[in-house]
């Protein structure tokens, strides 16, 4: 099997996969839901409790919005020819299975299903990645799957 992919590359990785994805999240908030409106009353007025609520609920929105985009998005992406997702593809990784070969469609969507226990407790399961040598996550340990470098 290929090598590991190293943290640097697996978080920047990330980070180009849903950056652009949660400012595309916020855009739509702020043309659609008028999360501008809330957010400049929650300036405005910081001890209103009706200002600080609607913004809470918007930004709580936007995060779950966000996450489930992020999940679908690698189902679809993992399962695909390129193995991964733009990000991926830009650090010069991949995801792969116990074989090394690309991932079904199942098991791409079992990996990205299981990001969710990666997150719960304060994102432990991510960090796990830094305490073994094939720098697993939980999400990976659970789906057996690696991210490791292209050739």
């Amino acid at each position: 099997m290929l090598p590991p992919a190293g943290h640097f590359r697996r978080i920047l990785a990330y980070l180009i996969d849903v950056i652009p994805l949660v400012i595309g999240v916020v855009i739509v908030y702020l043309v659609f839901f008028d999360f501008g409106d809330v957010v400049q009353r929650r300036l405005a007025d910081r001890q209103d409790p009706i200002a600080h609520a609607d913004f809470i609920e918007l930004r709580n929105q936007i995060r779950t919005v966000s996450f489930i985009l992020v999940i679908l998005y690698g189902m679809l992406m993992e399962g695909s020819p390129l193995q991964g997702t733009l990000g991926k593809a830009i650090c010069g990784i991949k995801v792969v299975d116990e074989d090394g070969q690309r991932l079904t469609f199942s098991k791409a969507i079992f990996r990205n299903c299981s990001k969710l226990l990666s997150y719960l407790v304060l994102f432990l399961g991510f960090f796990w990645a830094f305490f073994n040598k094939d720098h697993q996550t939980w999400h990976d340990k659970f789906a057996s799957t690696y991210v490791v470098n292209k050739k």
